[in-house]
């Protein structure tokens, strides 16, 4: 990874890596970011943040299941960091990475705002754990009472932030 970054420094003159691996940690990230001289920014740390921000109770929507585990540990860890205490009420519905594997993106939508609305009734806010959901946060939230959030608006706010600043 720092080989990959340490080229779109010296290449494409980047000023910032988003890293989209969700296995890539903190301490591996850090790593990176020294040896390559560049900003390193993994595309859901500013979700989990914001996540963690919104309140005690975290509704977290997962369609592959395999990723429950890095999901939960993300937002554990930002509830950590930032002194909070939170509580996940984790929804897997693997039907919906079914149906988006095999084309079917009305369904996987369809699934994914249904148990979204769901989520929003019992939490402080939804987090959306896949890129693929963040389509349908504008309706989720349309038919809730608390942010949906999901990390690709997240991280591009927290992109663009970075630029403002300097």
């Amino acid at each position: 990874m720092a080989a990959l970054v340490r080229y779109a420094a010296d290449q494409a003159n980047a000023e910032l890596a988003v890293v989209t691996c969700s296995a890539a940690r903190g301490p591996m990230l850090q790593r990176v970011a020294s040896n390559t001289g560049i900003a390193v920014l993994k595309i859901d740390e500013p979700l989990a943040r914001e996540a963690v921000a919104h309140g005690s109770r975290v509704g977290v929507l997962v369609t592959f299941a395999s990723s429950r585990e890095a999901a939960e540990s993300l937002l554990r860890d930002a509830a950590i960091e930032s002194g909070a205490t939170v509580e996940l009420d984790t929804l897997v519905i693997p039907e919906a990475y079914t149906a988006l594997l095999s084309g079917d993106v009305q369904r996987h939508d369809e699934l994914v705002i249904e148990a979204g609305v769901a989520l929003s009734a019992r939490n402080r806010c939804v987090v959306l754990s896949q890129i693929s959901m963040a389509r349908v946060a504008a309706k989720i939230a349309s038919q809730s009472h608390v942010p949906v959030l999901d990390a690709l608006n997240s991280s591009l706010t927290e992109v663009r932030s970075r630029f403002v600043r300097q």
